[in-house]
């Protein structure tokens, strides 16, 4: 290897380095703030859980017996006119 090949090998494993150091530092600093936002969590979902749940009774639906249902509107039978086809790109050829 040539001294500048050697040089740019160091300066490469030198910058792998930095960043594999600063990643565990952040990871290091960034542990306290996590902490605390999973005892945060916890107190939330301890009063989530600990609230009682309050179920209203589904309503019924109930119809009059003297009254006529409702009848949907039918499509119409009239057949859908017919599209017409596509005109198609002609294929390059080499």
């Amino acid at each position: 290897m040539t001294r500048r090949e050697r040089r740019g090998t160091i300066v490469v494993l030198a910058a792998l380095a930095l960043v594999m150091a600063g990643s565990v530092v952040t990871r290091s600093c960034g542990n306290a703030t996590v902490d605390a936002e999973r005892l945060e969590m916890l107190e939330f979902e301890s009063d989530v859980d600990s609230t009682a749940a309050v179920a209203s009774k589904p309503k019924k639906n109930k119809r009059a017996t003297g009254s006529k249902a409702r009848r949907r509107c039918s499509p119409s039978t009239a057949p859908k006119p017919a599209k017409p086809p596509r005109s198609i790109d002609p294929v390059p050829q080499f």
